[in-house]
């Protein structure tokens, strides 16, 4: 039985936080043809500690040769009754954007490698291999999290396990109903850095109705406790391939729908109520729209997934997938956007719209890898005829949004023919100006430099507008490996201009008859540097039918990161008198980026409230000297020469002396007192603000002033590039220690 609560009692009939299930409610919005559905979490609890949950052991049951546990992937017949003229037309096209060189490499090599969650691991503590992964993780200030088909495990950025490998179910271990029951994949993981915090879901394939499962880390903490929720999904629809995007208003998901005979009916899109989930609120919802109505060829929606700079409050979440002519789509090659307004206060004003200037054209493309769209499996690998999926019917996760204030921007990617049948990545960044403005392709290419398949794709961007895609390689001569290709934001348009490098070399093929290989992959944006690229993805160490491990790794392009750093303060003033004394105080920093600083003379600011480098002096003495405040100003005169021939180009590792004028005055000066801890009575402390520079936020705080915080013992967290030693503030520090005040002694 449905309940239809009058908008006044939506706020909501009969509470049950671990009663009765919720009834669904619907109210039309007179503005749009969909419907929203609105619904309450039928489980509601705040679990304890992770980390001092038992996790469930299955028995010891498996044997050699047993059948592993294949999970399912829904598919859509996606051609519109077009498909032999659009099969012929798919044989004679051709990718105007194919990349099909690879310049030498200068993508970096990763940083950070360690190893993931492995079939072995499922073996060991669920006793039943799992086909396929689905790897996916996010990175946090001190944590990977990443997640498979059904295991969970945490670590920290070097790679040391914190916990797990655990089945995903712990997580609502006593929480009752399927979430605590059930293990059945589609993992999320995402972090949420706006407020600190960790989303995990996965379906209960237990119904219908079925269910989506989603914790919410209380704190930072990974490790710690969460808000468990259980959302019943509507219509008895099932909720295949979840894909969720952290946005400020909502956590916002999509899932291809099917009904209980396996059928396609559409794809649904969902807001949860952040707010309420974030305070673990029991009476949290979701807005839910079914878009089988509205076209019932939508398919597989992506929710976008903010990094960095938060969008314009009221801007509603964007969702996309891809369109093709090949498959008889009306709207021929492109991307269609749409929005999601979700107002939770009054859900009837809801509303799902497709985006001005949606579809958004795209260079012509060819998503029929395998020549048909009823042909999936034609990855080739080394040394077996096994073929893998090529999973061209969908964009892959993820689709992420960056607001760089004059514009915003979206980054993809799908599985294209390039030509031959072979798998190439396309990728896409779409850009539109705030607010409202219509997105529009800035940069595009097919990325598919050699005879190999490059499929299983996951794009993103870092802050300063470089990009970068981690995916999977396999050919008739390689086994298959885990790469990343990268451009830079200063490339020239049309390619990932930096070449490629190798995260993993496979060392064996998957000899299965399923095919199955990710069904997604995940590379994500640290938010420590907004620069940091984290990737996981699977592979195989030796040929087997069920033998697959996951790596997991970091890698960072040049020119991100804005790292000067103050490494001394000359400031060597006395008061004699009473008079004030008027001195030059000088700054020294660095480049310690991997890439040359452009300064300006515009960029100094007055030096004091505003430029990117500021002085600040304070008084500390005892109160006997009766010392006034400093006042500082920039050097005009030392300041000008410096910049005489224009704006200087400091390379990295070299210097550069910005001069002030400081005013000190001690009306009651006293002679100088040697036991005297501080030995002086001002303090200076200089700090660097790269926002005057990129714009953003500075995250780099560890080395950027002098005199460190003035915090002896603390350790640099952002240390030089090899061959820059660290010298604190002019004294040089065993261990990058970090350097102690810088006081002028005022008393003569």
């Amino acid at each position: 039985m449905r309940l239809l609560c009058a908008l006044a009692a939506l706020a909501w009939c009969d509470l049950l936080f671990h009663g009765p299930v919720w009834q669904e409610a619907s109210a039309i919005a007179a503005t749009n043809a969909l419907t929203p559905v609105v619904r309450q979490a039928d489980r509601f609890d705040l679990s304890p500690p992770l980390r001092d949950i038992a996790p469930v052991k299955s028995p010891p049951s498996f044997t050699t040769g047993a059948r592993p546990r294949v999970f399912r992937l829904g598919r859509h017949p996606r051609a519109r009754g077009a498909e032999a003229s659009a099969l012929r037309e798919a044989f004679a096209s051709i990718d105007p954007v194919v990349q099909s060189f690879a310049r030498a490499q200068k993508t970096p090599a990763p940083t950070t490698v360690f190893e993931g969650i492995s079939n072995a691991d499922n073996i060991t503590v669920t006793s039943l291999p799992s086909i396929p992964p689905d790897p996916v993780g996010d990175v946090g200030p001190d944590h990977y999290v990443q997640a498979v088909n059904v295991l969970l495990k945490i670590f920290d950025k070097s790679g040391a396990t914190l916990l797990g490998p655990v089945p995903i179910k712990t997580l609502f271990s006593g929480f009752g109903g399927p979430c605590e029951t059930s293990d059945d994949g589609d993992p999320i993981v995402l972090y949420d850095h706006l407020a600190d915090r960790w989303l995990i879901s996965q379906f209960a394939f237990v119904g219908p109705p079925y269910h989506q499962c989603i914790a919410i880390s209380q704190n930072g903490d990974p490790t710690g406790a969460y808000h468990r929720y259980d959302f019943t999904m509507p219509k008895n629809k099932f909720n295949d391939f979840p894909k969720f995007g952290v946005w400020p208003d909502a956590y916002y998901m999509s899932d291809n729908q099917f009904d209980l005979s396996d059928n396609f009916v559409g794809v649904g899109v969902f807001a949860f109520d952040r707010d309420k989930m974030l305070v673990g609120d029991p009476t949290a919802t979701y807005i839910y729209f079914d878009l089988d109505s509205r076209d019932p060829f939508i398919y597989s929606l992506l929710p976008a997934d903010l990094d960095g700079t938060p969008p314009s409050p009221g801007t509603p979440n964007y969702f996309a997938y891809f369109t093709s002519d090949e498959l008889g789509d009306p709207q021929g090659d492109g991307l269609r956007i749409f929005e999601f307004h979700a107002d939770f206060a009054i859900p009837a004003k809801s509303t799902f719209t497709e985006h001005g200037g949606s579809p958004v054209v795209t260079a012509s493309f060819n998503p029929l890898v395998c020549g048909s769209s009823f042909e999936f499996n034609c990855i080739a690998q080394r040394g077996t005829s096994s073929k893998l999926d090529a999973l061209w019917d969908r964009l892959m996760f993820r689709l992420q949004y960056r607001n760089f204030g004059s514009h915003e921007s979206l980054v993809t990617n799908h599985t294209v023919n390039a030509g031959g049948g072979k798998a190439g990545i396309r990728y896409y960044e779409l850009r539109a100006t705030p607010p409202g403005g219509n997105f529009v392709v800035t940069e595009q290419a097919t990325f598919a430099p050699d005879s190999n398949h490059r499929w299983m794709g996951s794009a993103a961007m870092d802050a300063n507008g470089s990009i970068a895609v981690g995916y999977s390689v396999s050919g008739s001569k390689l086994f298959p490996s885990i790469r990343y290709a990268s451009r830079l934001a200063s490339d020239p348009p049309g390619g990932l201009f930096q070449g490629e490098a190798t995260l993993q070399k496979g060392g064996g093929s998957q000899q299965s008859d399923t095919s199955r290989w990710g069904d997604y992959s995940a590379l994500s944006v640290d938010p420590v540097d907004d620069c940091t690229f984290w990737y996981t993805q699977e592979y195989y160490a030796t040929t087997s039918d069920r033998g697959w491990q996951t790596k997991i790794g970091s890698f960072r392009l040049p020119g991100c990161i804005h790292d000067l750093a103050v490494v001394k303060i000359t400031a060597t003033a006395t008061v004699k008198g009473a008079s004030p004394v008027t001195a030059g105080v000088t700054v020294r920093i660095q480049n310690r980026s991997d890439h040359p600083e452009i300064i300006d003379s515009v960029d100094l600011g007055d030096g004091v409230a505003t430029g990117l480098v500021r002085l600040n002096v304070t008084k500390v003495d005892s109160g006997v000297e009766a010392c006034q405040e400093a006042n500082v100003v920039l050097d005009g005169a030392k300041n000008a020469a410096l910049f005489s021939g224009g704006a200087k180009v400091l390379k990295p590792k070299q210097f550069i002396t910005v001069d002030y004028l400081v005013t000190y005055n001690c009306t009651s000066p006293q002679p100088l007192n040697k036991a005297d801890p501080t030995r002086g009575d001002y303090s200076h402390v200089a700090t660097v603000h790269h926002d005057v520079l990129d714009g953003n936020a500075d995250d780099h705080a560890a080395d950027d002033s002098c005199p460190h915080d003035a915090l002896p013992g603390n350790l640099d967290s952002n240390p030089p590039p090899k061959g820059v030693k660290d010298k604190g503030c002019g004294a040089k520090k065993p261990g990058g220690a970090l350097g102690a005040p810088v006081q002028t002694d005022v008393i003569q």
